[in-house]
This record gives structure tokens, sequence and C-alpha cells, in this order.
């Protein structure tokens, strides 16, 4: 059994960190036991930004192919969820409305970064199975957010091709909602071969061949190195550590992209 011990830092140690940091700790309001009123103040919220990221400030250029790359760490907070058939029932004053998402959709993201060619993302965290979020994510990256957001040009529109995990011994944790990589490519652009690998079963490559422009986009997701048992992917059997494991991805990795030079 494995413990662990954490030395959590002072409330004066947390109020001097610099002002830079990003978000700021809250802190406890405290209420006088003396109050009369029934109704407690409410505590401040913690600001959360409206994109996980900067703004990008650079205008892009003509015959640029402009590529981001988004380590997502679970997807599902961006999708625009399925309406609940409680939505077609009549609500009541006093119902509780759902709090809105703080997290902005996946197409918030594309029109804020001014709708790249490609976008890699990793760790989307969607099981196979799971047909409900794959057509969530299809939806969301071409659905417009405003009036002024027109799909009606390519350039605007997006195909999501997916490598999620299908290794039955090395990828199971959380019903198999781990790793997995999406490329999301653009349909103004030369159409593309997308293809997985035969030497990764856990969702963590996905090759984009974009022959016109003479270039290869490998959307990867690397291993990492544990001590933790890696199984084989047929029998189940350990015949070895994530540590060897990741160091036979890095080689396979190498011979793939030597395949392409």
């Amino acid at each position: 059994m494995f413990t662990a011990s954490r030395t959590f830092p002072s409330t004066a140690a947390l109020s001097s960190r610099p002002a830079s940091l990003s978000p700021p700790p809250l802190k406890r309001r405290r209420v006088s036991p003396t109050t009369t009123s029934s109704a407690l103040p409410i505590p401040p919220i913690l600001s959360i930004p409206d994109i996980p990221s900067r703004r990008c400030t650079l205008q892009p250029k003509a015959h640029s192919l402009r590529i981001y790359s988004w380590n997502i760490n679970g997807i599902a907070p961006y999708l625009d969820a399925q309406p609940s058939i409680t939505t077609f029932f009549p609500t009541s004053s006093t119902q509780r409305k759902p709090r809105p998402s703080s997290y902005p959709s996946l197409r918030a993201c594309l029109h804020r970064w001014s709708y790249p060619h490609i976008l890699l993302l990793q760790e989307i965290k969607i099981a196979p199975s799971d047909t409900s979020s794959l057509a969530s994510l299809g939806r969301t990256i071409n659905t417009p957010l405003s009036n002024d957001d027109s799909v009606s040009t390519s350039s605007r529109l997006y195909d999501a091709h997916f490598c999620l995990p299908r290794d039955r011994h090395n990828a199971t944790g959380f019903g198999g909602k781990v790793y997995g990589v999406c490329t999301l490519i653009r349909r103004d652009i030369a159409p593309s071969a997308t293809k997985t690998v035969d030497w990764d079963l856990e969702g963590r490559v996905l090759i984009t061949e974009l022959p016109d422009h003479g270039t290869v986009v490998l959307n990867v997701y690397a291993v990492n190195g544990t001590t933790n048992p890696y199984r084989d992917p047929a029998s189940g059997k350990v015949i070895g550590d994530r540590h060897m494991r990741k160091r036979r991805f890095h080689a396979e990795l190498r011979d793939e992209c030597a395949r392409y030079e």
C-alpha cells in the first residue's frame, strides 16, 4: 500500500504569492454569529478565463498552413451537450436553473484561433463505444456561435478523425475513457489521408498525410514511463513495465517518421 504526505502552505504564504499568478487564492469569508439575516453573504466566484489559452494576435498569412496542438485532458466540458428530456417539460419558478458552463465550446476555441487548418487534440478521453460523445464533437465543431459565425464556407467547417484506445489490457481505466487523440481538419485544405499505426493500440498516434503540401502531421500523445506493469496486448501477460513500453514507443515513432523522410 502506498501512502504519501503533503505539506500545505500557510495562509500567509498563499497571500504573499506574486499577483501575476492566476488564479489568486480565495479568502474564506467569516460570518458573524450575531448575524440576524437568514440570507448569508454570497462568496466571490473564482474567475475562470473564457478560453484556456491566450488569444493569437498574429494575422494568418496567405498560403500558410496553421497547425495548433492542445492537450485538452478530457474533451467532454467543451462539447455541446444533448438537450435533456426535462427541457421539454414546463418549469416552475422555483425550479433551479442549470448553472452555465464555465468552459467555452470547442467551436469557440476554433473561432478564437481564427480557424486553424488543423487542430491536434490529445487526451480526449472518449471510449470507443461512446458514440454519443463522438456525435456531439461533430456537432460542436460545426455549429455556428452566432449569426455572424458563418458555416457556409468550407474554411470554417471541420472533419474530425480519431484514434481511440483499443487495448483490452493496457487502456482499461475509467471505462475506457483514457488517452485518445483527435485531429480536426478544415475542409478547404487539400484532401488528406489519416491513419493509425499497428504498433499503438492505446489511442496515442494518428497520422495525417497532406500530399499537396508535402507534409505529414503526426498527432502524438506519448507514453509516460512508470514502474506500472505493461501487458501483452494480445495475451494480457505482463512483459515489462511502462518504462520499457516508453522506450519501445519512441523507437517505433522514430522509425515511423523515418519512413516519410
